[in-house]
């Protein structure tokens, strides 16, 4: 009588099916991308909007008239003077709520018509625009 020991390959094939199955099924609880990807795109959005109000800056300067861009546009300005039109924030991706007139955040958009709450990146000037603006950024939320 033969006494083998160890195991065939059938069992270790159902050990690695059951062990596959287990990570497809466990994984994605304890590996969440998707708060890491709002947040890396709340970071690529906040370094756009730094390089687009210091190039504003820069091209009002060369005018004679060095002014950071506004919030919105107003009745009658140019588009590049609305920081919203400077980083061409598309209203399909991107939540755009005007806080004040000064200030404008950016929320990733959870569906069509809902955000994130506290996921999000203000712009705030002060009223002379000749000051560097103030950007921060929430990201508890997302």
């Amino acid at each position: 009588m033969d006494n083998q020991k160890g195991f065939t390959l059938i069992e270790l094939i159902i050990v690695i099916v059951v062990l596959g199955i287990l990570a497809v099924t466990a994984a994605p609880r304890y590996f969440d991308f998707s708060r890491d990807a709002r947040i890396s795109t709340l970071n690529n959005m906040k370094g756009a909007i730094n390089s687009a109000a210091t190039i504003e800056y820069a091209r009002t300067a060369m005018k004679g008239d060095a002014k950071y861009p506004r919030s919105f546009d107003g009745q009658g300005q140019s588009k590049r003077d609305s920081i919203v039109d400077a980083v061409r924030a598309d209203g399909k991706k991107w939540f755009i709520e005007r806080v004040v007139d000064e200030s404008v955040t950016f929320s990733v958009r959870k569906s069509s018509s809902s955000k994130f709450d506290n996921c999000f990146v203000k712009y705030h000037m002060d009223a002379t625009r000749k000051t560097p603006p103030t950007l921060t950024m929430e990201t508890s939320g997302c």
